[in-house]
């Protein structure tokens, strides 16, 4: 159940409102179609403003914001280094409820 409310069953209605059928107004709303104003504004077009302010153009000072430098302070407040503290924060050691709360264990009951 956890799994199916974190992502929801294909073809069940909750993956349809997570992600939404392909080619529907509910897909459009969570990635925008290719090419169009609200694929922008999630993604940004490649080189833009928009894109830089998402996942930051390779190693400036966005990107590092965004995701961090590998092994630097700020990667290990957004992912945490493996098996430290902050990554058990972000994901969850697997099989803790910290795991369950993020992802759902898959097939679990509850």
């Amino acid at each position: 159940i956890a799994h199916f409310l974190y992502r929801g069953a294909s073809g069940t209605i909750a993956y349809f409102l997570y992600r939404g059928a392909s080619g529907t107004i509910a897909h459009f709303l969570y990635r925008g179609a290719s090419g169009t104003i609200a694929h922008f504004l999630y993604y940004g077009a490649s080189g833009t403003i928009a894109y830089f302010l998402y996942y930051g153009a390779s190693v400036t000072i966005a990107h590092f914001l965004y995701r961090g430098a590998s092994v630097t302070i700020t990667h290990f407040l957004y992912r945490g280094a493996s098996g430290t503290i902050a990554h058990f924060l972000y994901r969850g050691a697997s099989g803790t409820i910290a795991h369950f709360l993020y992802y759902g264990a898959s097939s679990a009951i509850d």
